[in-house]
């Protein structure tokens, strides 16, 4: 299992520490819990976890892409693993693929690296379900990602929550239920920054 180099965000190193060790004994399945963007971040990383591709891997991936347009060199020329992020709008069968097109959705494309759901609360149940089904039979990593509440101030005394109590018990529901559909059973909690906040 490769390091990843958090220099630029020291607090976050430990929890990408708890992610590997996750990672190297076999956990696929993450949901990371954050109040700032620290989730994403770490997210974004988790491919130098995984370290380089097989020349196998990069070949396929290098087809896969090809088939939706893009230049081959996106893979062959890269040991990078794919990364890919949806975001939650986005149609099933841009996530899942169409009958048209089986082999080319959010999860196909991601296949040898990370398929990232931001909020995934967001996310249609029935796109949940899918993503579940199709995600199994492919080897990558799916990390989830989540705030304590619809507008992630809960317990941030500098921010404040804007949402009422009800708003905060369907919102964990909906996290709930994601985690149980997408086979999730590892849940690690993101730091904050002290003193700044990791921004888009």
């Amino acid at each position: 299992m490769n390091t990843v180099n958090f220099s630029d965000a020291p607090h976050l190193e430990a929890t990408a520490n708890e992610i590997a060790r996750a990672i190297s004994s076999g956990t696929t399945r993450l949901l990371l819990e954050a109040n700032g963007r620290g989730a994403v971040l770490l997210a974004s990383r988790v491919n130098d976890l995984l370290g380089p591709m097989t020349a196998a891997q990069r070949e396929e991936v290098a087809q896969r892409f090809t088939g939706i347009g893009m230049p081959p060199t996106y893979a062959t020329d890269s040991l990078r693993r794919p990364f890919r992020a949806p975001h939650w709008t986005a149609s099933y069968a841009a996530l899942c693929g169409s009958r048209r097109r089986p082999d080319y959705g959010e999860v196909q494309l991601a296949r040898h690296g990370v398929l990232l759901l931001d909020q995934v609360a967001e996310f249609p149940r029935h796109v949940v379900r899918g993503l579940h089904y199709k995600a199994a039979g492919y080897p990558l990593v799916v990390i989830a990602t989540a705030g304590p509440c619809p507008c992630s101030g809960y317990h941030n005394a500098k921010r404040g929550c804007h949402c009422t109590p009800p708003m905060v018990e369907r919102y964990r529901a909906r996290v709930d239920y994601a985690c149980r559909a997408l086979g999730i059973q590892t849940r690690i909690a993101v730091p904050k920054a002290q003193g700044f906040e990791l921004r888009d």
